[in-house]
């Protein structure tokens, strides 16, 4: 029997632009490709799962609530595309940030594994043919520490050299991750 293989997506700075701690509708702006890209997974026969790190939840700058809501707006608005998100999994947690019963060291936070563990037991995932697509560092720590068969880092040009050099190292440190470095949302479709 198959095992299912999951596509873990990043939210702020994949899924919409990263505008700082969005939480409300009005911030929400979907990034160039990523729809394209979902449905291109999805035709591999990935299922889509949003993985996200909401230290605002922490810090006081909103809640759970204000989360969920606009987590169902945009899975709507995705599946008006053609998009399923399968599940949705956030950590709310900071170590240090905040005064909140969230300001707290976790399991689930990324680089940690855990939302993708969880994710895996849930529904059953072979996380050695799953991928993480991600814009930070952490994201691909996690994908490593999950090993996932591969991460993809959409670098922030700004911070290209830097990423690079982050890049090096992690790959070095990947036994069973493949780790890749794109500019832009839509080269994952010739590389997944």
């Amino acid at each position: 029997m198959t095992r299912k293989k999951a596509a873990f997506f990043d939210r702020d700075g994949v899924i919409n632009v990263n505008h700082g701690y969005v939480h409300n509708i009005d911030d929400f702006e979907f990034m160039d490709g990523v729809i394209e890209l979902m449905l291109y997974v999805q035709s591999l026969g990935y299922e889509v799962i949003v993985v996200t790190n909401q230290s605002g939840i922490a810090r006081g700058m909103y809640t759970q609530d204000d989360f969920e809501q606009l987590n169902q707006w945009m899975c709507a608005q995705l599946l008006e595309r053609g998009v399923i998100i399968t599940d949705t999994y956030y950590c709310p947690h900071h170590p240090t940030a905040g005064n909140s019963c969230f300001t707290q060291e976790c399991t689930c936070r990324k680089p940690n594994s855990g939302m993708l563990l969880r994710a895996a037991e849930d529904y059953g995932y072979d996380l050695s043919q799953s991928i993480l697509i991600g814009d930070n560092q952490s994201d691909m720590q996690c994908a490593i520490n999950a090993q996932l068969r591969a991460g993809y880092w959409l670098f922030d040009l700004a911070a290209q050299a830097d990423n690079g050099t982050a890049l090096a190292q992690l790959s070095s440190q990947a036994k069973n991750t493949q780790l890749f470095h794109i500019n832009k949302l839509r080269e994952c479709l010739h590389l997944i």
